[in-house]
């Protein structure tokens, strides 16, 4: 159930509007050997309630006020939370709020034999409006530590400019990498292409300092180009 946590009101006002969608998709990887550590791991960092509390720094990260939120635990495991945002203050929504999320949902894996368990912890950030995606990057990176990551970049539809002109990007980007801090470039290997579309990038990231073993479970997992 969605808890409202700012006033609903009959009306809301747009400011200002920016028409781009911008969508910052993280499949964030971790690799924990044994599964009672596993199991502890899930428990203590990867409840709802955890999640839901990473949430609101996020939020809080990118200057977001949070309308609305929502979190629930799974049996026997994983969960997930989920927040509507706005990037104004109560009274003038500057988003269409069904555009305007920030969710995170874990997968649990307790591997096989011959592999360590692995989670995955899916986390997206969808906004219109004034609202940059990738300024939680580097936070979200330090937040979790994950031993490896997918992220997708997406910008969708168009605005204008103050002359009326169309723009299909209100901010430069060539690549995802130039919104990594540069220490992570000693952190994690980086593979990235631009995406078959428009306005779309994906950046693979491995943590150098893996054992060779599970170095080779996260290069299947992520399709990881060879060196």
């Amino acid at each position: 159930m969605m808890k409202r946590l700012v006033p609903e009101n009959s009306l809301h006002v747009l400011e200002g509007f920016n028409n781009l969608t911008k969508s910052l998709r993280t499949n964030l990887y971790f690799i924990i050997p044994g599964t009672d550590a596993f199991s502890r791991e899930l428990q203590l960092r990867y409840q709802a309630a955890s999640l839901e509390k990473m949430l609101q720094e996020i939020a809080d990260r990118i200057e977001a006020v949070v309308l609305a939120a929502s979190r629930q635990d799974y049996e026997p495991w994983g969960a997930s939370a989920l927040m509507l945002l706005s990037d104004a203050g109560p009274g003038a929504v500057h988003m269409h709020l069904n555009k305007s999320h920030l969710c995170a949902h874990t997968y649990p894996d307790f591997g096989t034999a011959d592999e360590s368990p692995c989670l995955r912890v899916d986390l997206d950030l969808t906004s219109c409006g004034t609202i940059s995606p990738l300024r939680s990057l580097n936070f979200i990176l330090d937040c979790l530590q994950p031993t490896a990551a997918v992220i997708d970049y997406s910008v969708r539809g168009f605005t204008r400019d103050a002359k009326g002109a169309v723009q299909f990007q209100d901010h430069p980007l060539i690549r995802l990498q130039d919104a990594l801090d540069a220490r992570w470039l000693d952190v994690f290997a980086l593979s990235e292409e631009q995406g078959a579309f428009d306005q779309t990038w994906q950046m693979k990231m491995l943590r150098r300092s893996l054992s060779p073993a599970c170095a080779r479970q996260v290069r299947e997992i992520l399709r990881f180009p060879p060196d």
